[in-house]
C-alpha cells in the first residue's frame, strides 16, 4: 500500500512517511526485507523505546499525522489498554484534561458507535492537547485492522480475507495521510 501510494505520487517531494518499531527489530527488519518500496520519501526507525511513538520530535521528526491501530469500539474513545495506541493516547495528555484524544475520538465519531474493519478514521487533535502543542501533531490516524484471535468477537480467520481488509485498512490510511498531508 505505502509503495502504490509513492508510485502514484511520485513527482511530490512533500510526502513523508515514517515507520516506527520500538521494540521488535528483528520482526520489523524481516517486514522490511520483504518490502520492495525503495524511496527516500519512506523513512524506517527502529529503536527509541516503546516511548518513541509518543515522541516523534526526539527521532528528529515533526509528525503531523500518527497513525495507530485500533479496534472497532475505538469510537467509545475509551483509552486502550496496551500498545502504540495507548501510547499516543497518554502523550496527548490525562484522561481528564481538555486535550485528550479520547475525548477528541469520543466527540467526532461517538454516533457512529462502531467502526468498521479495513476502514481508516482521522481524529483531529484538539489545539490544547500535549500531542498537538509539544509535537505538532494535528491528527491521529486509526487504523481499524482485522483480528485473527478468536476470542474477539469480529475475528476474521481466514487468512486470505484478513490480508484484504488488513490491505484495505493500511489504504485508507494512506488515503487520508494524502488529503490531510497539507493540512500541517
Amino acid at each position: 500500500a505505502i509503495g502504490e501510494l509513492l508510485r502514484k505520487y511520485d513527482t511530490e517531494d512533500d510526502i513523508r512517511i515514517l515507520l516506527v518499531e520500538p521494540r521488535d527489530s528483528a520482526a520489523f527488519k524481516a517486514l522490511t526485507d520483504h518490502c520492495t518500496v525503495s524511496d527516500k520519501r519512506l523513512r524506517v526507525a527502529v529503536g527509541g523505546g516503546p516511548k518513541a511513538i509518543g515522541k516523534l520530535g526526539g527521532l528528529g521528526v515533526q509528525c503531523g499525522m500518527v497513525a495507530v491501530e485500533a479496534d472497532v469500539l475505538f469510537p467509545r474513545g475509551k483509552r486502550p489498554s496496551r500498545g502504540r495506541a495507548r501510547i499516543v493516547y497518554d502523550a496527548s495528555g490525562s484522561e481528564t484534561s481538555a486535550g485528550y484524544l479520547g475525548k477528541a475520538t469520543a466527540a467526532q465519531y461517538r454516533a457512529a458507535g462502531v467502526a468498521v474493519v479495513g476502514k481508516a478514521y482521522a481524529v483531529d487533535v484538539p489545539s490544547s492537547s500535549k500531542l498537538n502543542s509539544d509535537q505538532g501533531c494535528h491528527t491521529v490516524i486509526q487504523i481499524v485492522v482485522p483480528s485473527m484471535n478468536s476470542a474477539h468477537e469480529k475475528a476474521v480467520l481466514d487468512p486470505q480475507r484478513c490480508f484484504e481488509l488488513l490491505l484495505s485498512s493500511y489504504r485508507s490510511t494512506l488515503d487520508i495521510f494524502y488529503v490531510l498531508r497539507k493540512r500541517g
